[in-house]
């Protein structure tokens, strides 16, 4: 003898699949929670990569005098970024870190000091200074 047990309708939509109604629906909104999870995270470190760098140029201040004949360039930008200083390549550090020592004549001169990050955004600061 048999026992012929008969899942109730209502469990089903179409009365032929395995899996009840609301095990499918859990499943598409596990689905679209972690779809929106995705989106939001490609958007959010897309927006870093679309901005202007940051650039804070420490050393040396805006119309320093400067008695040496090398002078110290030195400030922080975004992590393993690459920095020019007058034409010189410089890359910064894990913390965002750069510095270099560059040997400068006697009399006044303009420091171009520029960042780019990978799509080509730059930013730059200019610093004037005296060498004696």
């Amino acid at each position: 003898m048999s026992l012929n047990i008969r899942q109730p309708d209502y469990l089903f939509r179409d009365g032929a699949s395995r899996y009840p109604a609301r095990h499918k629906s859990a499943v598409v909104m596990i689905a679209f929670f972690i779809g929106i999870l995705g989106v939001g995270y490609i958007l959010f470190h897309s927006s870093t990569i679309f901005a202007v760098p940051d650039l804070y140029v420490t050393e040396p201040a805006d119309g320093a005098l400067v008695r040496a004949d090398k002078v110290m360039i030195a400030g922080e930008t975004d992590p393993k970024s690459r920095v020019e200083v007058n034409g010189y390549e410089v890359f910064s550090d894990d913390n965002g870190d750069f510095r270099v020592e560059l040997p400068l004549q006697r009399g006044i001169h303009i420091l171009d000091i520029r960042v780019k990050n990978r799509i080509g955004k730059e930013a730059k600061v200019v610093r004037h200074i005296i060498v004696e």
